[in-house]
């Protein structure tokens, strides 16, 4: 009971409701002026919606807060002042917003709406972050390669502007899903507003799509990396399709490669010794050896023996699609990923010439590289701050050492 000293009521509170009484003359007993539920016992506002509303406003959101970067490259080249401008992008948010919506609300049920929800709040709040703040396209080479990264290279990626992302873009969505209530209905009354939410998001993204199909088409036909902007859409496709591709390449039977491969040497020659050394990334012009300004390999330049090879460029900007690319046997002007996985490597051909091969690795895998060595394993954590990734190769009671980062 609530007594307020400075008004002529007593407010009595139960969990379900708060009753005010009144001490005024002429009034012998308690009379009731308000009551109502879930109010002061509670203390906090719960809305109450659908499946189908709560998903509504979940793809709302991530189409104006969580798409910033495709916005932004969107718009390049647009006259902001223009109203076909305005008409073409409003086109745009209906097409986005309404794709969403039927893929989601396709796997919402009552009961899971909500872990879903804060599932694709999740993915979506790291992926906005680092298209926002790093410039990522996140398409299946880029999906490749956060499967493959340990703990070590993703523990370098926690810093507080992502904590304090993650807080706004997630925590802040998580709690208020979280204090939504779904609202109970039949069987019957569920199925109907279904059909209705989906015959009406479907009839506004066909006439989305009608209304601006040559605008937009055109723009996509053109910058075909904006797709990979449009969040949370872009990682679950990259995702599935990088998970699958993963897959079909565990479970396929390489053809084989240089079986006729062999050493030419004679009797009393010293076992062949081969070192391969592939590098952490480095752009060209930069490169010390290259004739930039800056001496970037001093080391390197103290040799007298070494070749430079100037007019090279790898196949990717990363180490999930630039490994296998360089060991395969197409090189890179004619690489194709799913080639390499159908295909022995390198490394098998030096397997069939005779050399035993061992794998040395420092970092987050050989990609796939060296998945039919016998020998592998990883360099303890201390040595990674020594040394680089490395993997031996050699024949009889030789070694031949293949450095690959």
């Amino acid at each position: 009971m609530l007594d307020c000293k400075l008004c002529p009521f007593k407010i009595f509170i139960t969990s379900q409701s708060a009753l005010i009484f009144s001490h005024r003359e002429p009034f012998d007993a308690p009379f009731v002026v308000l009551a109502f539920k879930n109010c002061l016992h509670r203390g906090h506002y719960r809305p109450i919606l659908s499946t189908e509303q709560l998903v509504l406003w979940a793809v709302v959101i991530f189409s104006v807060f969580y798409n910033a970067p495709f916005w932004q490259q969107a718009l390049v080249g647009y006259d902001l002042l223009a109203v076909q401008t305005w008409l073409t992008f409003a086109n745009m948010f209906l097409v986005m917003t309404c794709i969403h919506f039927l893929v989601f609300v396709s796997l919402a049920v009552r009961t899971l709406v909500k872990p879903l929800l804060i599932l694709l709040f999740l993915i979506a709040a790291f992926v906005s972050y680092f298209t926002t703040y790093y410039g990522t396209y996140f398409d299946t080479s880029m999906l490749d390669n956060v499967l493959q990264t340990d703990t070590n290279e993703a523990r370098e990626l926690l810093t507080a502007g992502l904590l304090i992302h993650l807080a706004i873009f997630f925590g802040l969505p998580t709690l208020i899903i979280w204090r939504v209530k779904i609202a109970p209905s039949t069987w019957k009354k569920a199925v109907l507003r279904r059909s209705a939410y989906y015959l009406a998001s479907t009839t506004i993204l066909l006439l989305a799509i009608v209304l601006s199909y040559q605008e937009v088409s055109s723009l996509m036909r053109n910058n075909k990396e904006l797709r990979y902007l449009v969040t949370p859409g872009n990682y679950i496709v990259s995702m599935a399709q990088a998970v699958f591709s993963q897959h079909a390449s565990a479970n396929t039977v390489r053809s084989p490669v240089g079986e006729d491969a062999r050493i030419s040497s004679q009797v009393g020659d010293k076992p062949t010794l081969l070192v391969i050394v592939v590098g952490e990334t480095a752009r060209a012009v930069n490169w010390g050896l290259n004739g930039y300004e800056r001496q970037t390999t001093p080391k390197l330049a103290q040799q007298p023996d070494v070749i430079n090879f100037s007019d090279v460029t790898a196949c990717g900007t990363s180490t999930a699609a630039s490994l296998p690319c360089m060991f395969s046997l197409p090189g890179r002007a004619d690489y194709v990923k799913f080639y390499a996985q159908q295909h022995e490597s390198l490394l098998d051909v030096l397997a069939h010439a005779g050399l035993e091969v061992t794998w040395l690795d420092n970092q987050s895998g050989c990609k796939g590289v060296c998945e039919r060595s016998d020998d592998k394993s990883t360099l303890s954590r201390g040595l990674r701050f020594f040394m680089p990734r490395w993997a031996l190769l050699g024949r009889g009671t030789g070694s031949s050492l293949n450095h690959a980062n």
